[in-house]
């Protein structure tokens, strides 16, 4: 037997609390009540997706450091 079970945040008990960002508050509004998996799994993929660029970022900028660090951490290691 497949149970699914889901934890519903309810709008208008969360819009009680008015120290919301303008964007969070936004996106309580558009939905009837907030599923938690569902916004815990689209907060997820923005967090990876921010990883993704940043670390893409770094490489881009960083390159020549990042090339040093590991040319360094190769000479310690042939040491130990």
């Amino acid at each position: 037997m497949n149970e699914k079970r889901q934890i519903l945040l309810e709008k208008e008990t969360m819009l009680k609390w008015k120290k919301w960002h303008r964007d969070s508050r936004k996106y309580i509004i558009s939905h009837k009540d907030i599923d938690l998996r569902v916004a815990l799994g689209e907060y997820q993929v923005s967090v990876e997706e921010f990883y993704k660029w940043f670390y893409e970022k770094v490489q881009k900028l960083y390159s020549k450091e990042l090339d040093e660090v590991s040319r360094i951490e190769s000479e310690l290691a042939k040491l130990s």
